[in-house]
């Protein structure tokens, strides 16, 4: 089980850093029940760069170990910076896992802004 999730993950990251063009930076969110999560779950950081001219977060690893077809990994374009969205991929990612599964067309309510004072407080699972 674990070759298989290394595998899956390498893979997963290969194919980011491959589009992108540009390295990534692992984000592990450590505050709250993150001990639910696959042992192999992180975030990753992707600084603005030729493909996208904004900070981009994405999972891997949100469905690792998922026996049925809701299988997906998430990912948030930002303006900037920000530790928030990893807290908000993570806990998304949790939900996923834990509570009720995510899939195309869910959408997700946030419980704040997802960033700064905007009024978009939910997210819409889309292709």
């Amino acid at each position: 089980m674990k070759l298989f999730s290394k595998t899956y993950s390498d893979s997963l990251l290969n194919h980011y850093e491959s589009y992108f063009g540009k390295k990534g930076v692992r984000r592990d969110w450590k505050i709250g029940p993150t001990e639910k999560l696959h042992s192999d779950f992180y975030v990753l950081e992707i600084a603005p760069n030729k493909v996208h001219n904004v900070w981009t977060y994405l999972t891997v690893g949100m469905s690792l170990d998922r026996t049925d077809e809701n299988l997906i990994e998430l990912f948030v374009h930002s303006p900037k910076q920000s530790d928030s969205i990893v807290e908000l991929l993570t806990l998304n990612a949790s939900f996923h896992r834990n509570s009720e599964f995510l899939n195309l067309h869910h959408t997700v309510n946030f419980g704040e802004a997802w960033i700064n004072n905007s009024i978009c407080d939910h997210g819409f699972v889309s292709l």
